[in-house]
This record gives C-alpha cells, structure tokens and sequence, in this order.
C-alpha cells in the first residue's frame, strides 16, 4: 500500500486551545501527550470524490477552505495504553498506541497503531488481527528504523527526513501467508506554511502546512495541515509537477480528515453519568459557538444543525464517540442571521436546542 493511501490519522493527535485567526503556532512534545492521554479519541474521514483542492502558498496568512470536504468512510480512533493491546510485546519500546476497527479477509478485527514520543513522534510500526473460521489472521507493519512522524517542536521552519524500511507481512495463525512485502522509504518534509484551517462543519482553527516528499521508488508529494486541537487535513497530489502553490488535482485515495480530539473525562476527572446537550455557547454568536454533550458511554453519535425549514446545513459528528464530555466548534459563516436547531442522536437519546446566529 503506498505511502500516502495509508493516511495520517494518527499524525495530528495534538493539543491546545483556539489562537486568534492565523497565528503562527508551535506543536510540542508535552502537546502530543496530552492529546495521546489513554482514552481520548478522534475520527479520520475520506473523501474518495474531490479531485482539486486549493492548497494556498507558502508562507503566512493563509485561509485554507476545506469545509466542502465530504466522508464516505469513516475510522475512529481511540488512545490506549500500549501495555493494555494483545501485541504490546512486538513494539517493547512504544509509548502510545491507537485502536480502530479493520476487515481482514472479510473479517472484522483491532487494528493498533504504535508511536513512539521522543525527540520527535516515530512510528515503528503496527499490528491488526482478526478471528476467521480457519484461524486468527493478522497483518504486522513495521518500519526499521522507526519512521518520523514529524519532527518537534513543530513550527513554520522545522524540517525533518527520514529513511526506513517498511515490511509487511499477513499471517495464518502466526505462518506468513505470503512473502513480506518490502519497501524502502526517504522522507522529506518541512513545514512550510500556517494560517487558518476549516473543516467540515465550519471549525476554524489556526494550522501549520506540512509539505512531504517521500521516494519509494518513486516520488510523491503531499501536504497535511495540522491543529493544535487536532483537527488535520490530508491530501496527495496527483502530480508530483504540482505547484506548492493555489488549487492543485489530488488523489482521490488520499484525501482525509480529521476533527478536533476529543478528550475523554474519564482522563480528567469523574464521567457524565446520564446524556446531556447543553446550550451552546455564546449564544446568540457570531460567526463561531461551541456545542458541548455529554456520554455516559460509548455511544454512536450525530450531531447535526437545522434551519427552521428542517433542512441540514451542517453534520458536526457522525461517528461512534467514548464516554465523556465532548466540545464541538461550529461555523455559521455563509448563513443567514436566524434561529438554527442543533439536534444530538445517540444509541438511547435524543435532543434538540435552539441558537440565534447574529449578523
């Protein structure tokens, strides 16, 4: 599976609060764990139908559109710890480690994702593992030396490079299959521009733009646009000729996203004990509020914005989310003053409040 199609979902679990629109940021290592704290989680979208994109330009003061971005799948992504997963002893060294949910063979399994948090976030690779009826199936990747992630501090400037070898192998109770497939890898990477990122659903959040080249053999070029709060965009460009500059065509393989990590209560403190929408805030607003809800456990989750037509002008969540409290930053930007509904659906509740946008 090539470099880029195997996506950054666990690229951009980082931390802090919302800066004033396009400030320059820096993504530290106390950043990162705090946002890769066991029991956090994040949910990466595809999209397999855009085909450009535009990217801006390096330098400052970017406005980066992505709002338009659409998901036709879906991988949610919790923090655990490395200890607690079936294959901690095949990465000793591991300092956190992200669950999903994979098909192997038709079948559903874990898939665990191991990084290291050093000097810098390295991947050394992962391991997923599903029970078939003709015995456990698992496909192990690991990367020798660990891969870099990305360099840290991140800021406008860093650049970071790393060579590896990645080698992949699926096994039948535990005999390869196959022979492993193996691919060498040179990064190159650097960021090289920050600015505002939206999102889907309208969150606004000042970002980093991070240009990687990877050789394996051949070349591919990439950006991820990375928040604090770890929201994150994804794309690949389909020409390695592309301008780093305005709107360029993109894999449609390769076109992900992220919304902000949500932090788990159970991590700072006592768990809700029963659903709860609260009322937004600021409300009324402009152009941006924040919407808070409340899991007693791990549930399937939409959050959604009506007008008063009932017609949907923006889904926030939708996907299955862990037990806690959890804050979404929505956009009214493009609609007109009015009163909007905003309307939870969970396994077992359901809620709807009003908010007055302000012009």
């Amino acid at each position: 599976m090539g470099r880029f199609a195997k996506g950054f979902a666990f690229v951009c679990i980082c931390s802090g609060a919302y800066l004033p629109a396009t400030a320059q940021i820096t993504i530290t290592s106390a950043d990162v764990s705090a946002k890769l704290a066991v029991g956090n989680s994040s949910v990466t979208h595809t999209d397999t139908v855009t085909t450009s994109l535009n990217i801006g330009s390096p330098g400052g003061g970017n406005t980066w559109t992505f709002s338009g971005l659409l998901s036709h799948f879906t991988a949610a992504l919790s923090s655990v710890a490395p200890a607690s997963t079936p294959y901690s002893s095949e990465f000793p060294g591991a300092t956190h480690a992200l669950k999903s949910t994979v098909t192997l063979y038709g079948f559903t399994g874990d898939f665990y994702q191991y990084l290291i948090l050093s000097t810098n976030l390295l991947n050394p690779g992962s391991m997923a593992g599903a029970a078939t009826v003709v015995g456990a199936v698992t496909m192990k990747t690991t990367n020798a030396p660990s891969a870099v992630t990305y360099g840290l501090p991140a800021t406008y400037g860093t650049v970071w490079t790393a060579s590896y070898t990645e080698t992949e192998v699926f096994a039948l109770d535990g005999s390869p299959l196959s022979a492993p497939t193996v691919t060498n890898y040179v990064d190159s990477a650097w960021v090289d521009a920050y600015g505002t990122m939206v999102i889907p659903g309208g969150g606004a959040y000042d970002a980093l733009r991070v240009r990687l080249v990877t050789y394996s053999p051949g070349k591919h070029v990439g950006y991820i646009f990375m928040a604090k709060n770890g929201a994150s965009v994804q794309v690949a460009a389909a020409s390695t000729t592309s301008p780093d500059f305005g709107v360029i065509d993109v894999d449609t393989l390769s076109t992900t996203w992220t919304g902000p990590t949500s932090v788990d209560v159970a991590v700072a403190g006592a768990v809700p004990t029963e659903y709860a929408l609260l009322q937004n805030y600021p409300n009324p607003f402009n152009p941006t509020t924040e919407i808070t809800y409340e899991l007693p456990q791990a549930s399937e989750v939409r959050l959604s914005v009506f007008n008063l037509l009932g017609q949907e002008v923006a889904l926030l969540v939708n996907a299955k989310e862990g037990a806690g409290a959890h804050t979404i930053r929505f956009s009214g930007t493009g609609l007109p003053s009015g009163v909007y509904l905003y309307r939870l659906e969970t396994d077992h509740f359901i809620q709807t409040r009003r908010m007055v946008l302000v012009r």
